[in-house]
């Protein structure tokens, strides 16, 4: 049997199964079964492994991803401390202790921006005040209400007795207007005459007064052609 080896198992599990879950455990059992030595796995979320010989691995970490897992592990569960062989290495970035960080302090230059401008129109209260009763007063319900009956609330009405003289038609009444439009209709349906069968124009030649005859070696009147469409 192929002895245990932490290391190889975790670069396994990193490599070849790169979610962390209880179902790629069992799955990367199933399939090479010799990284894992003849060991088992068990626990409530599946995610411990025994050895034959007794000894528990923890293989997923945070395996309910409440604080930023899960992620591959394989460490025996103790007492705790830093004696891990299998723990990852620091990275760059390490958290920031809040009670020992200094902020810069605030520039109050914005402040003084502020209070010169309303120290400016301190003065300028009542001019407000009027202004906005006006506003008010110019915006009162009243007026709102005469302006809008005067020109959308016809429409509106208009609207209104619409629908109402059209909830009020009869069937009947609305297929007879209905007959009585399409025999309109029809009766106003003219075919076009064909082109071919039209009878050809009437030309008649009338001669203006004036001219030198062709017998006396003239031109002869000019001739003008009067076409009468039929």
């Amino acid at each position: 049997m192929t002895p245990f080896d932490g290391v190889a198992l975790l670069a396994m599990l990193r490599a070849f199964y790169p979610v962390p879950s209880s179902g790629a455990l069992r799955i990367a059992r199933q399939e090479r079964p010799e990284y894992f030595a003849g060991g088992e796995l068990f626990g409530t979320h599946g995610d411990k492994f025994r050895l034959p010989d007794g000894r528990v691995f923890d293989l997923i970490y945070d395996v309910e991803g409440v604080s930023g897992g899960p992620l591959w592990q394989v460490i025996e569960p103790g007492p705790g401390g830093d004696d891990d062989p299998f723990g990852y290495e620091p990275g760059p970035l390490v958290p920031i202790d809040a009670h020992a960080a200094t902020l810069a302090p605030l520039d109050p230059v914005f402040e003084g921006l502020v209070s010169a401008h309303l120290a400016g129109v301190s003065g300028e209260e009542h001019v407000l005040e009027q202004r906005a009763g006006e506003l008010v007063a110019a915006a009162a319900a009243s007026d709102i209400d005469s302006d809008y009956d005067a020109s959308a609330g016809a429409a509106a009405r208009a609207l209104e007795d619409h629908l109402r003289a059209f909830d009020d038609l009869s069937p009947a009444e609305g297929s007879s207007q209905a007959d009585g439009l399409t025999g309109s209709t029809h009766d106003a349906q003219q075919d076009y005459p064909d082109p071919d069968k039209l009878a050809p124009p009437e030309i008649t030649v009338d001669p203006s007064p004036g001219g030198t005859p062709a017998s006396e070696g003239g031109a002869g009147p000019p001739w003008y052609v009067d076409q009468e469409a039929p």
